[in-house]
């Protein structure tokens, strides 16, 4: 497996984050319980997208389909930087056979229906780079006047507004929900990618994080990822971190594949909220 250099490895464990101008709101879980989230957005340098598209081709090479299932995704853009690698190194026709539509999701309406159900999404110069690298084009510039009243005062107004191409929109689905009801529903098959960064620590604390992971590795099988944060795994070294080493090989810096030959774990009283 051939992966991309990495040429900043202490980003890969300080995520840099930009926010939206509502940094936390508070929810109601699926379980009646109240807690607190927040919307960031930017390419965060935690993950290197390139590495993961490798990751992701070789590893579910023999599959016809992945699934692919961002679970925090706020405004979309980390997802369409993962897409995008995996659209320059298979091709645009391939990627959309084998890998979409990317199941999105987020615990906050407002910017679900502000940014990816207008497939639009706010870049920097730097970050917008990748896109212009490759033959598709599939972010566009567009004009912020004509989506004034979904822009939801970002607070980095120098960044600029792209849209996506409709091919492109179409490769993903967006959902609003609280990814712990996604996952009481969720079966998988061996071709799964779960990527759940960077909400874990203030939504939940490390003990019931820790219930997550084990919630997680119980549905994936052997072969499917769990993609998670720096962020998440600096605020919670220890048992958080232990409880993914357990059941998880890391693969790649924040990427873990499931163990194989693992007993069944669930040897504890289940908790309430999963």
């Amino acid at each position: 497996m051939k992966i991309q250099d990495i040429t900043n490895t202490n980003n890969l464990y300080k995520p840099s984050f930009g926010s939206l101008n509502f940094k936390m709101h508070q929810y109601m879980d699926c379980n009646g319980k109240m807690r607190i989230s927040q919307c960031t957005t930017a390419k965060r340098d935690d993950l290197n997208y390139d590495n993961a598209a490798d990751i992701i081709i070789q590893n579910f090479k023999k599959y016809n389909t992945v699934k692919i299932m961002p679970m925090n995704v706020s405004d979309g853009t980390e997802a369409y930087f993962l897409a995008e690698s995996l659209v320059r190194k298979v091709g645009f026709d391939e990627f959309k056979k084998r890998f979409t539509p990317i199941v999105a999701s987020d615990i906050y309406a407002p910017v679900i229906h502000s940014y990816p159900n207008n497939g639009i999404v706010l870049l920097s110069d730097d970050e917008i780079t990748p896109f212009k690298n490759d033959k598709y084009k599939l972010l566009k510039r567009t004009n912020k006047k004509l989506y004034n009243k979904y822009i939801l005062n970002p607070s980095d107004k120098n960044k600029k507004l792209y849209k996506l191409i409709p091919e492109f929109k179409d490769c993903f689905t967006f959902m609003v929900t609280d990814f712990q009801k996604r996952l009481k529903n969720l079966k998988d098959n061996g071709n799964s990618v779960i990527i759940i960064r960077n909400c874990l620590y203030h939504s939940f604390g490390e003990k019931e994080s820790v219930e997550i992971v084990k919630k997680v590795a119980d549905i994936l099988k052997p072969n499917s990822l769990f993609i998670i944060g720096a962020f998440d795994r600096n605020k919670m070294p220890n048992l958080f971190m232990e409880t993914i080493n357990k059941y998880f090989n890391e693969i790649e810096t924040n990427i873990f594949q499931r163990k194989h030959n693992l007993e069944k774990f669930y040897n504890y009283p289940r908790s309430h909220y999963i």
